[in-house]
């Protein structure tokens, strides 16, 4: 059985206003790897949270939990129960700016073609993605639509 987050970390100690965007958001599973050098916290929420935001708790729960063993990674794997608001597109516009933080940790180039890319929504839940003429978009173009 889930627990909320704020449940799961009593002690954290976290910027103001986290708290109401963690309230709800549960804690499915926690899991680490044989010597516990990396530690997976499932997240699942009920609405978006910008990947900033994890990434701040990612590094929160770090420093406060684990200040004894600094080469301890923490990753948050998030997912999400939206409701039928959240059309592609309003997705997109809503949710754009933490898919391209989120793209750019993964590889610049991939991040770029996105950043740069034309972007339709010819019905409220299909996406027309238009990327450059260029090499680097034919290469690695199926990288950025895997990834989306």
């Amino acid at each position: 059985m889930s627990k909320t987050f704020l449940e799961v970390f009593p002690t954290l100690k976290v910027e103001k206003g986290y708290e109401g965007l963690l309230e709800k958001a549960e804690v499915t599973k926690i899991s680490a790897n044989h010597d516990k050098s990396h530690i997976r916290i499932y997240l699942h929420a009920k609405h978006l949270i910008d990947k900033k935001k994890i990434w701040y708790l990612e590094n929160q729960i770090r420093s406060q939990l684990f200040a004894d063993h600094p080469d301890i990674e923490v990753k948050i794997i998030e997912s999400y129960a939206l409701s039928s608001q959240y059309t592609a597109e309003n997705l997109m516009r809503e949710y754009k700016e933490s898919i391209l933080d989120e793209l750019n940790a993964y590889s610049v180039l991939t991040y770029n073609l996105l950043r740069v890319a034309k972007i339709e929504f010819p019905a409220p839940s299909k996406m027309k993605l238009f990327l450059e003429d260029t090499i680097i978009a034919k290469t690695r173009g199926t990288e950025v639509v895997e990834f989306l």
